[in-house]
């Protein structure tokens, strides 16, 4: 295991269960903690220089592109307005002493939750669901949640219209910029801002979040997370002990 003294390795220790996903750092640089060993690894996308992947993907350079160049521009207006719409919530350490999911806790903002809440109603409308029925799903209306259960809802979350809308990824606020708040925060490399020029996600922009969302970047990326990362047995771990 990398030694205690290495900042990623410090990350783990401070915020248990986030080892596999993704990482964002200051460069707009994409990476993640190894599970096991806790180094630091940079996501190389192997794809690009695979040519079966290629030949089935004859766009993915150019979309692979395309993707570091806005990923820069994300990072860049989520620090001119960290309060745009970009941020998805934020990640509190794990406790040991009251920890019921065993694993750092991920805290969504209202935002996300009424997105979960207005595709439920939905479901309802349809006769999708039946309201007299218990439903796991419900547990999306809450805030709070392990990381495993909270980034697992981000990332498979689609509409009716079958459109992701979140791609979370961890980025650790600056200790200038954290002041009292959380410093890992949750962003969505997902996020656009509208035409109105405000500074985030609206469904009248969905034609274009149905086009980056459909990008073959984001599919390898979401294939990685549940190769890596996501591990569903954690996610059903005490269920049933939320912390409301």
């Amino acid at each position: 295991m990398e030694s205690i003294t290495s900042p990623m390795a410090q990350m783990a220790q401070s915020y248990p269960g986030i080892e596999g996903f993704y990482l964002l750092n200051r460069h707009a640089q994409l990476g993640f903690i190894e599970p096991g060993t806790l180094a630091a690894r940079k996501e190389k996308f192997a794809q690009a220089n695979d040519a079966e992947f290629t030949r089935s993907h004859p766009e993915f350079t150019r979309e692979l592109e395309a993707f570091f160049k806005d990923t820069e521009v994300l990072l860049q207006r989520f620090a001119e307005d960290p309060t745009g719409g970009m941020e998805l919530g934020y990640i509190v350490p794990g406790d040991p002493e009251d920890n019921r999911w065993r694993s750092a806790t991920l805290v969504l903002h209202d935002a996300v939750i009424r997105v979960f809440k207005e595709h439920d109603e939905f479901r309802v409308e349809k006769g999708m669901k039946d309201i007299f029925k218990d439903d796991p799903d419900d547990e999306k209306l809450q805030a709070k949640r392990s990381i495993q259960r909270g980034m697992d809802d981000l990332i498979h979350h689609q509409t009716q219209f079958g459109v992701y809308l979140f791609f979370p990824v961890l980025f650790k606020l600056p200790s200038s910029q954290a002041g009292d708040r959380q410093p890992l925060r949750v962003l969505n490399l997902l996020w656009r801002a509208d035409d109105s020029g405000s500074s985030k996600f609206s469904s009248a922009h969905i034609d274009s979040q149905q086009h980056i969302s459909q990008n073959a970047v984001f599919d390898v990326l979401r294939d990685n997370l549940m190769t890596r990362a996501i591990d569903h047995s954690k996610r059903l771990e005490h269920r049933l002990s939320i912390d409301d």
